[in-house]
C-alpha cells in the first residue's frame, strides 16, 4: 500500500520512521501491516485507502508550540491543585491541634488518654 508523509507546518520535509525514508508528498510503497497500522494512526501519513478522522489542532494560540500548549495546566489541573492545597491546609491545622492536645502544659486539653485523670 501507498503512504504519504504530510508535515504539518514548519516540521520536517524528510523523515526516517520504521528504516524508511520518507519525502513530503511522495507515497512509498509499505507492505508490512504492522507499520502500515502504526502510520495509520499517526496523523503525520495517510495510508492508502484510509478514512481517518481529522484531527483538529492541540488547544492554544496560533504561534505556541506544542510544549507550551502541554506545559499549561487544565482547567481541571488548576481545580485538582487547588483542592490539595486545600487538602493540605486542613491536614496541617489537624496536626497542629493535635500536637497541642498532646502538650501536658496545654490549658484546657482534656489528657485522660495519657494517664492523667
Amino acid at each position: 500500500m501507498k503512504v504519504e508523509y504530510m508535515p504539518a507546518r514548519g516540521e520536517p520535509q524528510i523523515v526516517t520512521t520504521f528504516g524508511i525514508e520518507f519525502a513530503a508528498g511522495q507515497p512509498e510503497d509499505i507492505t508490512d501491516p504492522a507499520i502500515l497500522e502504526k502510520l495509520d494512526g499517526n496523523p503525520h501519513f495517510q495510508v492508502e485507502g484510509s478514512v481517518k478522522k481529522k484531527r483538529g489542532r492541540p488547544p492554544g494560540r496560533a504561534g505556541q508550540n506544542v510544549s507550551q500548549v502541554l506545559a499549561a495546566p487544565s482547567v481541571s489541573d488548576a481545580d485538582a491543585i487547588a483542592r490539595a492545597t486545600e487538602h493540605a491546609a486542613n491536614i496541617a491545622e489537624q496536626n497542629r491541634i493535635r500536637a497541642a492536645e498532646s502538650d501536658p502544659e496545654h490549658p484546657g486539653v482534656d489528657h485522660a488518654e495519657d494517664g492523667d485523670e
